[in-house]
């Protein structure tokens, strides 16, 4: 009951100083920008272990902050391993043929379009919005 106890405190003086912080004559200081939103995400991190020790919650259903990092220092190189199959080899390698498929298609239509139509380089709109190609002079006769 200690650690809940515990926990609560930690989320008040956690909420109150970040209020005074960002209240106060330095808030928008760089160092405020990161240092607020660094100190609510130690709260929750603190309140989250405290409120998991006095609950007495089964690590099954909710672990501790500290046991998820020990575990996650424990499996660096197999997260470094999916990450890289992960990101490097398909995300990213599918975002650069994608784009590159797609700057290719469009510069093929733009080239086809230009040999088919080559009245384009010299178009007008009129005044309802449709464009009128050819010679811009027949804007005058419609």
């Amino acid at each position: 009951m200690m650690y809940v106890i515990a926990g609560f405190a930690i989320w008040a003086l956690g909420w109150l100083l970040n209020v005074y912080l960002a209240n106060g004559k330095l808030s928008d200081h760089w160092t405020m920008n990161i240092g607020i939103p660094f100190i609510f995400g130690l709260t929750i991190l603190l309140v989250w272990e405290c409120f998991v020790i006095g609950f007495e919650v089964n690590p099954v259903f909710l672990p501790r902050p500290s046991d998820i990092i020990v575990r996650m220092a424990n499996e660096v190189p197999r997260l470094w391993a999916d990450f890289f199959q992960t990101i490097i080899k398909g995300a990213l390698t599918g975002y650069i043929i994608g784009g590159l498929a797609a700057f290719g298609i469009v510069s093929y239509l733009l080239a086809a379009l230009w040999r088919l139509c080559p009245s384009l380089g010299s178009h007008r709109f009129s005044s309802n919005g449709s464009a009128v190609i050819g010679n811009p002079k027949r804007l005058l006769s419609l």
